[in-house]
This record gives structure tokens, sequence and C-alpha cells, in this order.
């Protein structure tokens, strides 16, 4: 890494956005390689001429890129050399969220009817012993690259859907709307964050114990009949949700 501190081509950038970069530089080049750690805070200080604050929050820039892991008692370690792929998913509505289905491409690996007991029975809001189709699979990128784990829960009169969801193009709701003359208005949604399954994590192709966002969104009619409820696990560190809100004219 150059002893200087680093110079910005643009006057209007931050020193933790310099300094930042100059670490990326020194990471990607391979002068800090995979699996070594970075200069102390005290060294990074010095060397840049900076406080401490300044130091972390370049730092905290770079974990969360996934380029580095701060560890206790360790010190800031490199972890990777490229930066991660980011999946941005923007839905304001029920027409957003089925353009997205429309973008992207649900590969399913395993559909079956399963007969719903203690935790899946709560977490989809149904009876114990009530029977459900279960749809699982993994969501990926024009590219190919997997954007998350998919869990479905499609509620008995529906479960005929299994047999189009192969070659699906767009929502599972929406073809359930389509075959069954059906009008979902009501979605509910929940976000949660927490360490991924393992067989998600293996899926999504991310470390064991690595932290995940879980999307849980359940699908019901005008009069509150549920029709499907499905479970959304994205790596944290690859994707983020925008949301828009507008003030109203009131």
């Amino acid at each position: 890494m150059d002893k200087r501190a680093p110079k910005a081509s643009d006057a209007a950038k931050p020193l933790y956005a310099q300094i930042e970069q100059a670490l990326r530089e020194a990471i990607v080049s391979g002068e800090h390689p995979v699996g070594s750690l970075l200069p102390a805070e005290t060294d990074l200080c010095a060397h840049f001429n900076v406080s401490r604050y300044t130091v972390r929050e370049a730092l905290r820039r770079l974990t969360e890129n996934g380029l580095v892991a701060r560890r206790q008692g360790a010190g800031t370690v490199v972890i990777s050399n490229q930066n991660p792929r980011v999946f941005v998913q923007s839905a304001r509505s029920l027409d957003e969220l089925f353009q997205y289905a429309v973008d992207t491409r649900l590969v399913v690996e395993r559909t079956a009817m399963v007969v719903l007991a203690g935790a899946d029975a709560s977490l989809i809001g149904a009876d114990e012993g009530s029977s459900w189709l279960r749809i699982d699979g993994v969501r990926r990128d024009a590219a190919g690259q997997p954007i998350c784990t998919v869990t479905v829960f499609v509620a008995e009169p529906y479960a005929a859907v299994a047999d189009e969801v192969a070659g699906i193009k767009g929502s599972i709701f929406g073809r359930i709307e389509e075959r069954w003359g059906l009008s979902i208005v009501d979605v509910v949604q929940e976000i949660g964050a927490g360490v991924m399954p393992p067989d998600v994590a293996q899926a999504l192709g991310t470390k064991r114990q690595a932290v995940g966002m879980r999307f849980r969104r359940s699908y019901s009619l005008q009069d509150g009949t549920l029709v499907l409820t499905s479970i959304n696990w994205h790596p944290a560190e690859r994707f983020v949700y925008a949301t828009r809100m507008k003030r109203s004219a009131d």
C-alpha cells in the first residue's frame, strides 16, 4: 500500500471513502491477500493521518461489501478480493412483485404435499394437520446467479398448480389467480434477520453461519382466505430491499 495518504481526485469525496478505496485497491491487487490481516486501526490512523472514527467507517464499508471481516481479538481479516454481486429488489405493489418474478427465474427443486405440524403451521398461520402443497427452489437472476431460496406453501384447493411450476414464467400467486379466476388483494410481508439454515447457505453458496434476511409473505383473498405463504432467504451481504414512500396529499 502506498505510504502516502490517499489524494482524492474528487475533492468532495469524504476521507473515509478515500481510505476505503485505497484499502480496496490494495486488497484487489493482492498486496493484502485473502486470509491476511489488515494493519491495526492505530497503524492505519498514522498511515493516513486521520482519526480512528474515519478509519472505522472505511473498515465498516469494506465489511459491508464482503471484503473483510472484523474479528474480536484477531483484527481485520481479508476474506475476499472481489466485490460480491448485490441484488436490489424494490416493491411497492403486487404489480411490482409480479414483475420481480418475471425478471428473475424460479428453479424448482421439489414439490410435495405435506401435513402441517408445529413450526410450519405457526409460520404459515394455518391449522396443524391441514394439507398444503410445498414447493422448494432457488430464484436466480438473468446470469443464473442465485438470489434467494424459495419455499412456498399453497393451500390444498390450489395444489394442482404443482403441474405448472416447473416452467412457470412469473409468480406462483399470479398463476393461481389466472387458473382459478381469483383476485389476491392482501399481502402481509414480514422481514427478519438471522443465521441461515445450513441447506439455505449451501444453496446460495455462502459460508455456514452466514446471516441472511428472511422474507415471509402471506397472500389472501378479499374474504381473508389464505391462498399461499412464501418464505424467501436472501444472503444479507448480497441483497438490498428498497422501499419508496411518499407523503399523502392530505
